[in-house]
């Protein structure tokens, strides 16, 4: 019989239940440094150990520092809400969702400077509540833009000048999405909106104007974008403009390279984000209204 020989080497510096007592350090602290993790750990530990015996004792047990994924701040009534939507929207099938009109409006600003934000986890919990890293919604404008689509198409990109109101959200209703459903869908009878609880979105007057036309709404809950594929949209629209070689020095260059990469968009990105909405629906109640990779 071979084998390999048993070596005795230096003895470990910390016990297991040192080890334990480390794990549940990372836990309550995803966020902190691996320098406060050693700090604070030594504080209660009879010998000190340096930052690379933390380090090594964190892989050991799958801990490795990652980028945190940015996804909005969640209240226990959110995910309550969130929960309850996924429920009410599990027998929809792609044919369903084929007949929805999703449609957002979007900011394009410059990258934040804000950087990213490192926490301790293991690779199969990167969408933990305790692993994000919120966010919170920003008043800072550059240029906004509205866009909608579904299975059969995508509406016309609109800019909105200003600030958002009501009665702009009526008008880009009436001569952007009204033609493009009569032209798409044959009709108002055959399709559903589907946008977010934004003020001019839910506003009287639009709803009066919505009931008057047969416009027909999905029911939506809030900080919820991660049901709303255009957002995927948006973001392929954000790195096709930054990939491009000349770079916009006004709005008016602004929106025009927008509706040049709107326009370049394949039809079969729109279908399949449309009829995909059966499992973003699903990752949501596997979630129980938490946070979704989506």
């Amino acid at each position: 019989m071979a084998g390999r020989r048993r070596r005795s080497g230096l003895p470990r510096l910390t016990s297991a239940r040192d080890a334990r007592m480390l794990q549940l350090l990372v836990y309550r602290h995803r966020s902190w440094s691996l320098a406060q993790l050693t700090q604070d750990f030594n504080q209660s530990v009879a010998r000190p150990v340096i930052e690379s015996t933390v380090r090594c004792y964190l892989h050991r047990a799958c801990l490795r520092s990652y980028a945190a994924v940015t996804k909005p701040f969640l209240t226990p009534r959110h995910v309550a809400l969130r929960r309850k939507w996924a429920r009410d929207k599990s027998s929809w099938t792609p044919q369903d969702w084929r007949k929805v009109i999703l449609a957002d409006e979007s900011t394009f600003t410059e990258r934040s400077a804000r950087g990213e934000a490192h926490v301790w986890r293991r690779p199969t919990e990167r969408y933990l509540p305790a692993c994000l890293w919120t966010s919170f919604k920003s008043g800072r404008l550059s240029l906004s833009v509205w866009g909608g689509f579904s299975a059969r198409g995508r509406t016309p990109l609109v800019r909105v000048e200003g600030r958002l109101n009501q009665h702009k959200y009526i008008d880009i209703l009436h001569i952007h999405l009204l033609p493009f459903v009569e032209a798409k869908h044959g009709g108002t009878s055959n399709f559903k909106l589907l946008d977010d609880n934004c003020g001019p979105h839910r506003a009287r007057a639009v709803r009066f104007y919505m009931a008057l036309h047969g416009l027909e709404r999905v029911d939506w809950d809030p900080q919820s974008p991660d049901m709303n594929p255009i957002e995927n949209v948006w973001s392929v629209l954000e790195r096709r403009l930054r990939a491009r070689l000349t770079p916009s020095t006004t709005l008016d260059m602004l929106f025009d390279a927008f509706c040049e990469e709107w326009d370049r968009l394949p039809d079969s990105l729109f279908a399949g984000l449309s009829e995909g909405m059966p499992r973003r629906v699903g990752a949501l109640a596997v979630a129980s209204g938490h946070s979704t990779k989506y």
